[in-house]
């Protein structure tokens, strides 16, 4: 069976980049987790590069649980957060990142992800 794709922060530069490279490989299964699904970036990542959609938030594991189980079958996570991810604004500190990244591998345990990567 062929693994989904999850893509933590698709909305940053980053993230963006990957689901773009996934569709330019015509990978069939991206989903792309950002905190609101009607913000343009996101709504581009889905009309333009085919990924799609899923709300997920680095500060609320049980959402991130929620993506990874989504699409219903095997999952690889690429994980990707920036120090602008807080929801409450521009956080620039090692303890907000190294929370984040706790949230996303506990999250990626919980829900069995196969493999995850964190960038």
């Amino acid at each position: 069976e062929e693994a989904a794709i999850v893509v933590l922060g698709a909305t940053g530069n980053q993230g963006a980049a990957v689901v773009k490279y996934l569709n330019a490989l015509n990978t069939q299964s991206v989903y792309a987790v950002t905190r609101d699904v009607n913000n343009p970036r996101s709504m581009q990542l889905a009309a333009v590069f085919g990924a799609k959609l899923l709300v997920g938030d680095f500060e609320k594991k049980d959402s991130l649980v929620a993506a990874f189980q989504a699409p219903g079958k095997p999952v690889i996570a690429f994980c990707v957060s920036t120090p602008s991810m807080a929801g409450t604004g521009f956080v620039a500190n090692a303890e907000a990142e190294i929370a984040a990244g706790k949230q996303m591998i506990d999250a990626a345990k919980e829900a069995a992800v196969k493999h995850a990567t964190r960038s």
